[in-house]
């Protein structure tokens, strides 16, 4: 029985089967076996694709990444947040997995292989967000393009709201970026509060898009619009945001939700110069 045993996990082509049976927590944790194993899980096409680490084919439908959805729930509107359209803010990442204090050095680690996923499969190159914000002259919209080389704002033509064309060369969207859409936020204090939604295109039973988003009133020609861009992306984000005119500060940017050590120190960098800023003032109005 052993040597069986051993012949079966020793033949690459048997040991791939077996390992395509396993959930993705078990194959992840399988790359630690052995380095043959490591070798296997992190360079076999149907495993990597399992794994959400490299496309797999086109297929008639789209299967989100469940284990990114089970630990970003809000993105993914997994769980609770199933076919809600309420807006997340920042209080709500409280209730994340990895803010937990045994967690979160695994999740800020460099590489860890959250970053690297993919949101589904087949993979989604891009996605539209819808941003809402309201400022002291009133209330305005943009419109902008997410994807791995960056976010490309969209102007309105007379009023109209455009229709960006699809990404369909870039590389795929990994979790990192998808991730940062939400976080990049955190810090700058240019808004109180942020809101989020994320809205998918396997939502049933509902309008794709809704009628109202917080308060704010989406128009017709603006749904069907989004629509449109929902049914051929996959996804559409909104972000409404109160802009203020404040500076930066790292209190609006807790600790446990960044990987971007860069971000934090530009921060800290901005927070004492501020303060220095305010020091000066206040000797030169206790010397005037």
């Amino acid at each position: 029985m052993d040597t069986n045993r051993r012949v079966v996990l020793g033949t690459p082509e048997l040991l791939e089967c077996i390992l395509l049976q396993m959930d993705m927590r078990t194959l992840l944790a399988a790359q630690r076996v052995c380095r043959a194993w490591n070798d296997i899980v992190t360079t076999v096409p149907s495993l990597r694709q399992k794994l959400f680490f490299q496309p797999a084919p086109h297929s008639n439908a789209r299967e989100k990444n469940p284990l990114l959805a089970e630990l970003f729930p809000q993105w993914f509107a997994h769980g609770e947040w199933a076919n809600r359209r309420e807006t997340f803010a920042e209080e709500d990442l409280k209730t994340l997995a990895f803010v937990r204090k045994e967690l979160n050095s695994a999740f800020q680690y460099e590489k860890a292989s959250w970053k690297k996923m993919l949101l589904t499969q087949p993979p989604i190159r891009s996605f539209v967000c819808f941003q809402i914000l309201y400022v002291m002259e009133g209330e305005s919209c943009d419109l902008s393009t997410i994807s791995e080389q960056g976010e490309t704002r969209h102007a309105r033509t007379g009023g109209q709201l455009p229709v960006p064309e699809a990404e369909s060369t870039g590389n795929p969207l990994t979790m990192e970026t998808f991730y940062r859409q939400v976080t990049k936020i955190f810090g700058t204090r240019i808004g109180d509060p942020f809101e989020w939604l994320f809205i998918w295109d396997d939502e049933t039973g509902q309008d794709p898009i809704p009628d109202h988003l917080g308060g704010y009133t989406i128009e017709e020609e603006v749904k069907e619009t989004l629509e449109e861009l929902l049914r051929r992306d996959g996804l559409v984000m909104f972000e409404k945001a109160h802009i203020a005119c404040t500076g930066p500060s790292c209190d609006f940017f807790p600790r446990e939700y960044h990987i971007d050590d860069g971000l934090v120190d530009f921060l800290r960098e901005w927070d004492e110069m501020c303060e220095d800023e305010l020091r000066e003032d206040q000797l030169r109005r206790s010397t005037s």
